[in-house]
């Protein structure tokens, strides 16, 4: 089944900045002329991305909301449960689809993060646990874990959007998962205290701009955590093309064409809205602020986008 039957109406995660998508495609080609820097790509080389982008469901998302949502991102992160039955030269796919699904570092690094929250969540399921997504978007990393043998576990799921909550829904009793909890709610107000032994949070933190509300999502997911609970989330890190002093980046081993790319997408055409990238020292210290004193990080094999494990 190809992503846009099941996925191309879920835009309600981050609302469309234009009201059109000829709208966003005039302004987006406007901004990047304004800026005046030509030196590594011509406004003719913009013009022929911007029409590639819109396209395909997923760029238009992308072009409508500068960002994805939880349906998006499980596209992204799970191409092969949508792209099946054909190999990589059948596909319907235009060159950027599949660099965004092949090639992105970024999206290639929170893919390598959700595996790694796969290994250290199984790790910790011990009967009894409850765990917790927030925001939980289709939760196919926690559904996909082997429970097998494993006695009360619970899972709880708690997004804003009330759509993803549905497509979660459906992807639990395709998967025969039966033991999830739904709630619809904010990240930022929730209403729990010592209640999950275990919380998978990734994607908010980067779309938040101001660092004080970021801290403020750690510490009520830090109340949210028992004595001893773990919160598993993602920092990402500078890029290169952003801020070479404060870049994490293993630059050296990303193909120079895809690292090209990216700057030109996320920073000249798209003006992505990622806002809080963070250093390994800034990003512990945001923890520590938020609570948590036994942090660890794991970094990628890339240096983008590093597992932080916050024990309670």
């Amino acid at each position: 089944m190809k992503p846009e039957q099941t996925l191309a109406s879920c835009n309600r995660t981050h609302l469309p900045q234009y009201p059109g998508l000829e709208k966003a495609i005039d302004n987006l080609q406007d901004r990047f002329v304004s800026i005046g820097n030509f030196s590594h790509i011509t406004p003719e080389e913009v013009s022929v991305i911007l029409a590639d982008l819109a396209g395909f469901p997923l760029g238009r998302h992308i072009l409508l909301s500068g960002g994805s949502n939880g349906m998006w991102t499980d596209y992204l992160i799970s191409p092969q449960e949508y792209l099946t039955g054909k190999s990589l030269i059948d596909l319907d796919l235009s060159v950027i689809e599949r660099f965004f699904l092949f090639n992105s570092p970024t999206v290639l690094a929170q893919r390598e993060l959700h595996k790694k929250l796969q290994r250290i969540a199984q790790g910790y399921m011990i009967d009894g646990k409850v765990f917790a997504s927030i925001p939980c978007g289709l939760m196919r990393d926690l559904l996909s874990l082997n429970y097998a043998g494993k006695n009360n576990i619970s899972l709880v799921g708690i997004d804003i959007d009330q759509e993803a909550i549905d497509r979660s829904k459906e992807l639990a009793s395709k998967m025969k998962v039966d033991r999830v909890t739904y709630v619809q709610a904010d990240a930022w107000n929730l209403q729990y205290r010592n209640a999950f032994d275990f919380i998978c949070s990734i994607g908010l933190n980067m779309y938040e701009k101001d660092k004080s509300k970021v801290i403020e999502l750690y510490r009520n997911l830090f109340n949210a955590l028992r004595p001893g609970g773990v919160l598993f989330t993602g920092v990402l890190t500078w890029p290169p093309y952003l801020n070479i002093d404060k870049s994490d980046w293993d630059i050296n081993s990303i193909p120079k064409y895809d690292l090209h790319l990216e700057m030109v997408i996320h920073r000249d055409i798209l003006n992505i809205k990622w806002f809080n990238f963070r250093t390994l020292s800034e990003a512990k210290e945001d923890f520590r602020k938020a609570g948590f004193t036994n942090i660890q990080i794991e970094q990628d094999s890339k240096c983008i986008f590093p597992a932080v494990i916050a024990t309670k």
